[in-house]
Order: structure tokens, then C-alpha cells, then sequence
């Protein structure tokens, strides 16, 4: 089910970027397991979204760990080290990242700093 769970987010979260690859390939890249019928450039950006993510779910155990640009800036590189051709600089719009369990919401816009809202 986890396996699934974590299949389906690299599936939908690549889509959203245009990269777009099968359940099976989702699956494999989930399990650490090679392509079934994923392109090159497809499957680089399927696995730096993987590596992102198994990142951030080992950060989530970490009690020190403090949200910050530099953070964001490091998942932002993990995904896109496939093309250090594309623009590496964060989204010049709002990025919101939202902790239901704590009732926070992160808020950066392109003109300030990261604030606690």
C-alpha cells in the first residue's frame, strides 16, 4: 500500500511537470527497480523527484530539522540535476507549504524572505 501511495505521488507530481511515465514505471521507480518504458530525460526527473521525496520523508523524523530556503532550494536542485540547463532559480510566484498536523502554513513570495504564517 505505502509502495502504491508513494507510486502514485511520483507519477501525479511528475505530470504536473510534464513528464509523464506508466503505473508499472511509477512502481519501478518507487522500488528502486530500473524503467520498464520510461525515456532517458522522463526517468532522470522521475528519480531526482524520488530521491527529493525519500528526503523529505527522512527529514520528517529529524526533531532539529528547520524549514528554510535553503531547504527548498535543496529539493528544487534534487529535481532538476537531470538538466543543469534549466533555470535553477526558485519560481518568481508564492510557493505555500502547508503542516495540517501543526496548523502552519510557510509562505514565500519572490520579494521576501520565508515567513511562518
Amino acid at each position: 500500500m505505502r509502495r502504491n501511495a508513494f507510486a502514485r505521488a511520483i507519477q501525479g507530481s511528475n505530470s504536473i511537470e510534464g513528464y509523464v511515465v506508466t503505473k508499472d514505471d511509477a512502481i519501478a521507480a518507487a522500488e528502486g527497480e530500473e524503467p520498464i518504458s520510461a525515456q532517458h530525460d522522463t526517468w532522470a526527473a522521475v528519480i531526482g523527484y524520488r530521491a527529493a521525496m525519500t528526503f523529505v520523508l527522512q527529514l520528517s523524523k529529524d526533531p532539529n530539522f528547520e524549514f528554510n530556503e535553503g531547504f527548498l532550494r535543496s529539493l528544487h536542485y534534487m529535481m532538476l540535476q537531470h538538466d543543469l540547463a534549466k533555470h535553477l532559480e526558485l519560481a518568481a510566484r508564492s510557493i505555500y507549504v502547508r503542516d495540517e498536523a501543526k496548523g502552519e502554513k510557510f509562505t514565500k513570495d519572490h520579494q521576501s524572505n520565508l515567513c511562518t504564517s
